[in-house]
Parts: C-alpha cells; sequence; structure tokens
C-alpha cells in the first residue's frame, strides 16, 4: 500500500465531506480523493490562506481579499470578496453557518455565505496599540482570537458575538498561529521566527472566570520556532511547524492527556496547514505538500 504522496507546494488544506481533501495551491484548488487522485476543483488568482469547512459548505479567504464558497461539498465554487483588500489568515463556519474572517483589526461576519458583510473592531478601544488579528475558531456565538506579536495586549482573546464583550484569555508576546476548540478544551499553536520558542498550550474553558483558567504546555522531543497549524478529527490532533535552519519542518501528533509532541514526518518549507481523517493526515507546506496514510512511520526526530 502507498505511504505517501507529494503534491506541489500550498498554502491551505481542509478535509471535506467524503473522506477526500482540498488543496489550496498556487493556481487554485485541487480536489483530492482518499486515495491520493486529484483534480483541479476551481481557478483562483490570489493566494488562498485558510479554508474551513462545515456540513456541506467550504470556504475560503486569501489575499487581496478574496473569498471563495461551495455550498455543495466542493462541486461549484462562487468567488467573492471581502469589504477590505487585506489578506486574511483564518476563517471559521459556526453551526448555523455564520461565517468570519478577519483583516489585521477588523471581523468579517456573513449570514448569507458572503454575499453581505458586518464588520465588526474587536480591539478598537486600545486605540493605537491594539493588536493585529492573526487566527480565528469560531464555537457557537462565541469566537476565539490569536493576536500577532505585541508586547502589552498579545494572547488568546475571546468575543461574544452577540454582546460584543471581548476578555483576554491568555497573555503571550509570541504569535497564535492557530487555535482550535474541542469540547471544553481550548489549544494554541505559538511561536516567533527568531527564537526555539514554539509550543502548543491548551486549556479547560470550564469556567467562566478568566483568572481561573490554567494553560498546560505540550512537551516536544524537538524545539521548535513557531507552530502553525491544528487539525483534529476523533481524537486525532495534528500540529505543523515552521521550517529549521536546514529549510525542514514538521508535522507531530499532539498527545493532550500526556502533554506531548511527536513528529510524524517532515516537509521542505513551512508547514502552512494540516488536516486529518484520523491518522491519516495532508499537509500544505510551502514547497511541498504531502498526503499520507496510516502506514506512515510515526516517529521521526
Amino acid at each position: 500500500m502507498r505511504l505517501s504522496d507529494c503534491f506541489e507546494g500550498a498554502t491551505a488544506v481542509v478535509s471535506g465531506t467524503n473522506s477526500d481533501y482540498f488543496l489550496a495551491v498556487s493556481d487554485g484548488i485541487l480536489h483530492i480523493t482518499k486515495e491520493g487522485i486529484h483534480e483541479k476543483a476551481c481557478d483562483v488568482k490570489e493566494r488562498i490562506l485558510d479554508l474551513t469547512s462545515r456540513d456541506h459548505i467550504i470556504a475560503g479567504s486569501g489575499d487581496a481579499g478574496r473569498f471563495i464558497i461551495s455550498l455543495d461539498a466542493g462541486r461549484t465554487w462562487s468567488h467573492k470578496k471581502l469589504p477590505a483588500s487585506a489578506s486574511a489568515w483564518s476563517i471559521g463556519i459556526n453551526s448555523a453557518h455564520m461565517i468570519v474572517t478577519h483583516s489585521n483589526y477588523q471581523l468579517y461576519l456573513s449570514f448569507d455565505y458572503g454575499d453581505t458583510w458586518q464588520t465588526y473592531q474587536p480591539f478598537q478601544l486600545l486605540g493605537q496599540d491594539q493588536p493585529a488579528i492573526r487566527s480565528i475558531c469560531i464555537d457557537g456565538s462565541t469566537l476565539y482570537l490569536g493576536t500577532k506579536i505585541h508586547s502589552r495586549y498579545g494572547g488568546v482573546w475571546s468575543v461574544n458575538l452577540t454582546n460584543h464583550h471581548v476578555k483576554r484569555l491568555k497573555h503571550d508576546r509570541r504569535m497564535i498561529a492557530s487555535l482550535l476548540k474541542r469540547d471544553d478544551t481550548l489549544i494554541c499553536a505559538a511561536g516567533t521566527c527568531r527564537k526555539n520558542l514554539g509550543s502548543v498550550d491548551f486549556a479547560q474553558l470550564t469556567s467562566q472566570n478568566t483568572s481561573s483558567i490554567t494553560w498546560k504546555t505540550c512537551h516536544a522531543t524537538v524545539k521548535e520556532a513557531c507552530y502553525l497549524d491544528l487539525s483534529e478529527h476523533n481524537g486525532y490532533l495534528y500540529t505543523t511547524t515552521s521550517h529549521d535552519k536546514q529549510g525542514l519542518s514538521h508535522v507531530a501528533r499532539v498527545y493532550l492527556s500526556e502533554q506531548k509532541i511527536v513528529p510524524c514526518t517532515r516537509i521542505h518549507g513551512h508547514g502552512w496547514r494540516v488536516t486529518n481523517h484520523e491518522d491519516r493526515f495532508l499537509v500544505a507546506g510551502l514547497y511541498e505538500s504531502l498526503f499520507s496514510t496510516s502506514d506512515m512511520p510515526q516517529h521521526v526526530h
């Protein structure tokens, strides 16, 4: 049985509803079956930085305010624009099919699949010192925000999209590259490009009291500058990293119960995004993308 397939460099990836995948490459979106067979799903001129899916909906955001969406599990696609021409690094869809994406300082919310957008600036009261948004994760009417590097207001924040109440859950001077929520657990991938200070941290959000939230850190055998993305399916949690001095990055399994990170494989360039169906994953890398089956070795150092 084939262990893995390599594809061209990519910037985003998401799992479909039929154990398939959608990979954002330089000129559009590739559809990849669980057997590794691929074909072009749609053409896109702009770089797509994130893809997300919910039920039969697949949506993506990227450079120059580009927004793409499929309402039929990836068979047909529509191209739309966000209210601003900035890059949107992260996108989410909740169970009511509300779509949320962002620019540096603005959130964009759509209730009609991207035809119209509402704009909201969560850190407006911070004035000139407000942090830039790098990652988002939506859970019902609560939006979790991860910031870019900011010494004073950096970290993880929550935004109540009903009453617009904003509170910080974690102070962190590093970039929060990715956020993921599963049940009551909020997980963040963080780091910088200058030092080996990357980590995957998590906290239980069972309390409404922010001061009582305890963050724990997963320990890795390899020090990383930055962890870039997170993906979970049926209890299998994966993360990716920025590249090291040799130009290689890791895809790794994360075990929250044991607070450890175990490298699985390496690719050339940053591991921008990853998605998985249990222990099968597809990583979108800067120079190459790797589709793996469960037959791949699970320990690479």
